[in-house]
């Protein structure tokens, strides 16, 4: 049971991630540099690559839950500051 919410866990993660990538993708990149606009599959592709070349690993002392938790309220931190920013263009 522990397994399958974890897998839950780590699909939900996984699509916030693209969504948000998605979005910030829209308001900065494709005005600033006139690009097209991704796809959710193109944002969490994107999203994967870069998380695994940038992945530095170290130790965490944290629960699952706040590991979860962390991730969640990063993307929704990153998506709060970027409409911010995004209200100024």
């Amino acid at each position: 049971m522990a397994a399958i919410g974890l897998l839950t866990v780590f699909v939900f993660t996984t699509l916030l991630q693209g969504f948000v990538l998605k979005v910030l993708w829209a308001w900065f990149v494709v005005p600033t540099f006139g690009l097209n606009g991704l796809s959710l599959a193109a944002a969490l592709g994107l999203s994967m690559v870069t998380s695994y070349l940038t992945h530095q690993y170290h130790k965490d002392d944290r629960s699952i839950g706040e590991q979860v938790l962390y991730s969640i309220l990063e993307c929704v931190i990153a998506l709060v500051i970027g409409w911010v920013i995004h209200l100024f263009m």
